[in-house]
């Protein structure tokens, strides 16, 4: 199928059509910008030249949407973005993946600046996801204030490398019920994040206790400031300690 494909594009470039690159990129796994770079090199690999490729991101999108007089080429007078490049992309179309610079809407962006970028997209995409349908409900007037104090958000990370974010979300007497989310630690091997609701109880002793679907054990007391927990996640008599700031 993908080299039916390969060969149908080819065809529809000998026939003299233009074409659109960027266009599939609501289809999952598609990333903006990271993606236009491969689709670029597709399209060479189709038959297209290093130029054509280029063309179908800057001049012929331009075109199509009725604005070639502002975008779509560098020429004076028009919108300069613009991204700089270490190599000639028309030598080796995996060369607009060397960029020294872009520049944005007047504002110039170095090396420098595009990866505290990278780092920063990185770092967010890493972070415990949390459902859409979080809520915190205050405990009521009677919930006892050793219980209640757990109630809302807390965030910081099982043995200093998994990123943990509890959220307390009902107390309901000793009953609890918590949102439980965790990042990624490729060094434990948990390369992907994710989250799960659980129900649990706060115990006589005021530690909040739950069992995760994968059968740990967690466990958090409140420091005597109220505003910091300490974690046990026990699984398969293994023990890490976490230590969580309220947020």
């Amino acid at each position: 199928m993908y080299q039916k494909q390969v060969e149908l594009v080819g065809m529809m470039r000998r026939a003299g059509l233009e074409f659109l690159a960027g266009t599939d990129v609501g289809n999952p796994y598609c990333f903006p910008g990271f993606s236009l770079h491969d689709e670029l090199g597709l399209l060479v690999q189709t038959g297209l030249t290093p130029i054509e490729a280029l063309q179908s991101a800057t001049i012929n999108p331009a075109r199509f949407l009725g604005k070639e007089q502002e975008i779509g080429t560098v020429e004076e007078g028009k919108i300069a973005d613009l991204v700089l490049l270490d190599a000639n992309p028309l030598q080796d179309i995996s060369n607009t993946q060397r960029i020294n610079a872009v520049v944005v809407n007047g504002r110039l962006l170095d090396r420098a600046a595009l990866d505290a970028l990278l780092a920063q997209a990185e770092a967010t995409a890493n972070q415990p996801p949390l459902p859409d349908d979080v809520n915190v409900i205050d405990p009521a007037a009677d919930v006892p204030r050793g219980v209640a104090a757990f109630s809302g958000k807390w965030a910081g990370q099982w043995g200093q490398t998994l990123d943990h974010v509890l959220v307390v979300e009902k107390i309901d007497g000793r009953n609890v019920t918590f949102i439980y989310s965790w990042g990624v630690a490729p060094a434990s091997n948990i390369t992907r994040p994710g989250v799960e609701r659980v129900t649990g109880t706060v115990d006589d002793g005021d530690i909040l206790r739950g069992t995760l679907s994968n059968g740990a054990e967690v466990a958090y007391k409140l420091s005597q400031d109220q505003q910091t927990l300490a974690g046990e996640y026990i699984l398969r008599g293994r023990t890490t300690l976490g230590s969580f700031k309220r947020q």
